[in-house]
């Protein structure tokens, strides 16, 4: 039952701101495309992008619901599982779900493969059933028979042999007889859920051998006549993949007999299958290795079988994950290595280490199956609850029509308006966080103008009018000379010793601040920025003051002119 349950796991699967222009949500670096990018890595920066692709109106609610819950499905977290769940679910009832087929079929690709994550069997056979009659109504039929794959695996599970294996056999034998590349892969898929029902059973061998036979004998055959399987569906591969595929598949059914033929007793035959799929480019990875760890301790081979797992049990340690089931079968490899080898002791200690974490993983899964089930009562509550409210509305309507126009009347007017001032409140949450991420930028570029000096020790009167401008921009950041509020032209003319078509040429030249005074209010806005972000006990007009700005009301505009936010709005963000 180990090396079963081993090959079906094997089988399944902002640069500166330039001049005056204000920031626009338009610029936003929060897109489906940045956070679908980076999900599989980074899941929590990935929720948070689609978070803020939502409010800035990047997304519409039941495309960043979905992408969610594409994001969660993906997490060994069971809680997490469970949200992708209920998100689905309640997406379902979306109206885009009721009349775009496409997104109701991702719907059910994400119900299903959620379910058989947590090998959930009877969910597997709600959304399979699902999904396998949506893609027959769009004339789906390959897709279809590749879903009765899966749902024909399901339903063995659940008592219901003989119709699972109905399913998928029909499926083996609608996809067989064509050489197009995506009826191709569905075919295998569906006879490697054939093996993997007829391993868990126990049963017949012979059908186990040549079934994986005939999946390399086609293997070979869309390999030598790639051009005729050749379709342009997505599933496809690339030419250069295609060596890669035919790889991955060929060592599996090179797998799948030595696992039959190590359960028919023929030892021989075992171990040359055993042999060539660790040839394989497959093989040769921990996922392939690990796969036939339970064959090699079958043919007495313990010492590669500990090596694998030492080495799977290292990269689990090094994720800090081991509650899992695949550690569970380390465990009892282990425990059958060591009571081959006489060493009881050892042996009943993994043993017991084993049943210890059985039993864990099996309460966590029930635990989690009571709260998605307490979740999806708790949701059908609230639609029960919204569905009483709207009955007694209706009631109420029909007794006092003028009343209640009136009262929804105002209701709408003040719903309207608290939501547009919600509106504004998030996407100036989305503006101060551009700012925010823009500062790092920013301190890093000028903290080159700070330390630049001439690279050659000429008077002031000497320099370029580029090199000019970057000595004085380096000095009025260095010596902060921006905050002295007198300090503007004529200040600098005096401060510099240099005539006013010196300076103003010198920040002709520059890309950004076309005059001196460009560049002071930018470090008078930026130093009060800071400010504003890390003194709360300091007002606006102290702020306004400790800037270099004379008045508060000249500050403000500045302010709202640069960043499209005024101080106190930005003030109450960072809060």
């Amino acid at each position: 039952m180990v090396v079963a349950g081993l090959m079906i796991l094997a089988g399944c699967a902002g640069g500166s701101m330039r001049g005056k222009r204000m920031l626009q949500a338009a610029d936003s670096l929060y897109t489906e495309e940045r956070a679908m990018a980076i999900y599989d890595l980074l899941p929590e920066r990935a929720l948070q992008i689609l978070d803020s692709a939502e409010i800035v109106g990047n997304l519409p609610d039941y495309r960043a619901g979905l992408l969610r819950a594409k994001v969660l499905s993906c997490s060994y977290t069971m809680q997490q599982q469970d949200s992708a769940i209920i998100i689905c679910e309640a997406l379902l009832r979306h109206d885009e779900a009721l009349h775009n087929a496409d997104f109701r079929q991702d719907l059910y690709e994400l119900l299903l493969n959620a379910a058989r994550r947590r090998c959930d069997y009877e969910e597997m056979v709600r959304w399979g059933t699902e999904l396998s009659g949506l893609l027959r109504g769009e004339g789906l039929e390959t897709e279809a028979l590749r879903t009765d794959a899966e749902l024909g695996l399901a339903l063995t599970h659940i008592g219901q042999a003989d119709e699972g294996l109905a399913k998928i056999d029909n499926a083996i034998r609608q996809l067989g007889s064509t050489r197009k590349f995506n009826e191709f892969d569905a075919w295998l898929i569906a006879v490697k859920r054939k093996i993997a029902v007829l391993q868990e059973q126990g049963i017949r061998m012979e059908q186990v051998i040549t079934l994986a036979d005939l999946m390399q004998q086609r293997l070979d055959d869309f390999v030598s006549h790639a051009d005729d399987y050749h379709d342009g569906t997505y599933r496809e591969p690339a030419e250069d993949d295609v060596p890669g595929y035919h790889d991955f598949y060929h060592a599996q059914a090179t797998g799948y007999k030595a696992a039959a033929y190590v359960v028919s007793g023929d030892r021989q035959a075992a171990r040359r299958e055993v042999d060539t799929f660790l040839r394989s480019s497959y093989g040769q990875t921990l996922d392939g290795r690990y796969s036939v760890a339970p064959m090699m301790a079958a043919l007495g081979d313990y010492t590669a079988m500990l090596s694998t797992y030492d080495e799977a049990e290292r990269h689990m340690l090094s994720e800090g994950d081991t509650l899992n089931g695949i550690y569970a079968s380390i465990l009892r490899g282990r425990a059958e290595a060591a009571s081959a080898s006489g060493h009881t002791t050892q042996a009943y200690d993994y043993l017991s280490r084993y049943e210890a974490l059985e039993s864990q993983l099996n309460d966590r899964l029930q635990r989690s199956k009571a709260h998605l089930y307490a979740a999806r009562y708790h949701a059908q509550e609230q639609q029960l609850e919204i569905q009483q409210r709207k009955s007694e509305a209706n009631r109420n309507l029909m007794l006092a029509v003028a009343a209640i126009l009136f009262a929804l009347l105002a209701t709408g007017f003040a719903l309207y308006y608290f939501r547009q001032q919600r509106i504004i409140r998030k996407k100036n949450r989305v503006l101060v966080e551009q700012m925010n991420e823009a500062v790092a930028y920013r301190k890093l570029y000028e903290s080159q103008d700070l330390t630049w000096i001439p690279q050659e020790d000429k008077p002031l009167n000497a320099l370029a009018p580029d090199e000019l401008s970057k000595y004085l921009r380096a000095v009025i950041l260095r010596e902060r000379l921006y905050l002295n509020v007198q300090f503007d032209r004529q200040a600098a003319i005096d401060y510099f010793h240099l005539s006013k078509e010196r300076i103003g040429a010198a920040f002709s030249q520059d890309s950004e601040y076309t005059t001196i005074a460009d560049f002071v209010n930018h470090c008078r806005l930026e130093y009060a920025k800071e400010l504003l972000a890390t003194s709360p006990g300091m007002t606006v007009d102290d702020i306004a003051s400790a800037s270099g700005f004379g008045t508060r009301r000249t500050f403000s505009r500045l302010f709202k002119e640069r960043y499209s936010i005024t101080p106190t709005e930005y003030r109450n963000q960072n809060c």
